[in-house]
């Protein structure tokens, strides 16, 4: 990654648990899933992450996205929902992801 220059120092080796290697593999899985245009798939790559990691927010942001752009409204909300109880409630994050939660609620109706 920093090429072919680059210096091997010891914090560069630093052990790394199994829960970030399982979602470093998935994270791949889905990025390739979303470059052949295969969302569904990709979806169930980061509700499999969701499994290991269920706090990690920005997850539950793209998988309102991801719902959103699957047309599953209801699921993008509910996904919306969990994002925005675990980021601060004045972040910049927060108030794009109520924008987004509105526009979608609109669409419901």
């Amino acid at each position: 990654m920093q090429g072919p220059q680059a210096e091997l120092r010891p914090d560069l080796l630093a052990p790394v648990g199994k829960r970030d290697v399982l979602l470093r593999l998935q994270n791949n899985l889905k990025l390739r899933r979303l470059q052949a245009g295969d969302i569904p798939s990709a979806m169930r790559c980061v509700q499999d992450m969701l499994r290991v990691a269920p706090a990690a927010a920005m997850l539950w942001r793209e998988a309102a996205l991801m719902h959103q752009r699957l047309d599953e409204i209801g699921a993008a909300l509910q996904c919306l929902d969990r994002f925005l109880a675990l980021v601060p409630p004045g972040s910049e994050a927060a108030q794009r992801a109520r924008l987004l939660a509105v526009e979608l609620r609109q669409r419901l109706h």
